[in-house]
């Protein structure tokens, strides 16, 4: 009976094992599953909290972006209203935003920078280092604020900014950056600063002239040789006069006889040169030098030009 008891109960435990394993067989392969799936969602969620990260990174740069484009434009709106001073290295960054802006440049009124300008050939050997966007009227112009663009000086309003009157004073006209050996610009061209409107002699005395208007030089020159007289011209009384025609008690470079003492009438001239082909007149005490024309020449007893006078 005992014996049987001990089966029994064996059976039953061999039974319940046989029962036993699978449930833990499936216990096993579920938690592994459950494993794979936790896995998966860790994954999942380190890669979205990554990609949320550079995506919030690059929010924050493009918001730095945005605020840095929205001071420069608000620099450049000031500067173009003329409440702020730009710099060189300001325009460089405006220009950057800004390709095809033009901003007054705030200390010289001639000159300006042209963001849709890299560099102005012309300047750029002037200067001993980058000038970015800088460019300058041709003179006598000068930048109009107003108008962003380079206008008759008489039309411009300058404020703050330097006003120059003189050719040599533009940066086209300097000389190079470096060394500079020879003649500069002041030796080529006269300055008006000081001097009232009209035509005067050039700084560089005869033959040259100037005529000035509103202190700038708007044309100079040489008077021409005069061929009819066959001499130089000079500046008298607003005009180039050939010396013979100019009194020598007036100009230092005159050759006209004085009538000083004289009785009305006509005389010959002193100068071997235009003894018999000019003469002059007096006539209460002015002096007129006349030219024969063509092939004549002074007749003493008639007291004017005429074809076959034997003159002496």
């Amino acid at each position: 009976m005992l014996n049987c008891f001990i089966l029994a109960s064996l059976y039953q435990l061999y039974t319940c094992q046989i029962l036993y394993q699978p449930f833990v067989a499936n216990n096993a392969i579920l938690d592994k599953g459950i494993e794979s799936e936790l896995h998966l969602v860790l994954n999942s969620c380190e890669e979205n909290l990554q990609s949320e990260n550079r995506e919030s990174r690059e929010l924050s740069r493009n918001a730095k972006q945005l605020t840095n484009q929205m001071e420069t434009t608000k620099m450049a709106l000031m500067a173009l209203q003329q409440q702020y001073n730009v710099t060189d290295s300001n325009v460089v960054e405006i220009c950057k935003i800004h390709p095809t802006l033009i901003l007054p440049y705030p200390y010289e009124c001639q000159q300006y920078y042209n963001c849709s300008m890299l560099e102005d050939s012309a300047l750029a050997k002037k200067f001993c280092f980058p000038r970015w966007h800088l460019t300058e009227c041709i003179y006598p112009d000068l930048f109009s604020a107003e108008t962003l663009k380079c206008e008759n000086f008489t039309t411009v309003t300058c404020g703050s900014r330097h006003e120059h009157k003189w050719l040599c004073d533009y940066t086209r006209s300097r000389p190079t950056c470096g060394p500079h050996r020879g003649p500069t610009c002041a030796d080529y061209n006269p300055t008006c600063v000081g001097d009232p409107d009209g035509i005067q002699q050039d700084n560089r005395g005869d033959p040259f002239y100037k005529i000035c208007f509103k202190e700038r030089v708007i044309e100079s020159g040489r008077c021409p040789y005069n061929d009819s007289w066959k001499t130089q011209s000079f500046l008298y009384n607003g005009q180039c006069i050939p010396a013979y025609e100019i009194p020598e008690n007036e100009h230092q470079n005159g050759r006209l006889p004085s009538c000083v003492g004289k009785s009305d009438g006509s005389y010959q001239y002193l100068d071997a040169g235009h003894k018999c082909d000019a003469y002059y007149t007096c006539n209460n005490g002015t002096a007129r030098g006349i030219k024969c024309p063509g092939v004549q020449l002074f007749d003493i007893n008639v007291g004017s030009c005429r074809e076959g006078a034997n003159c002496v």
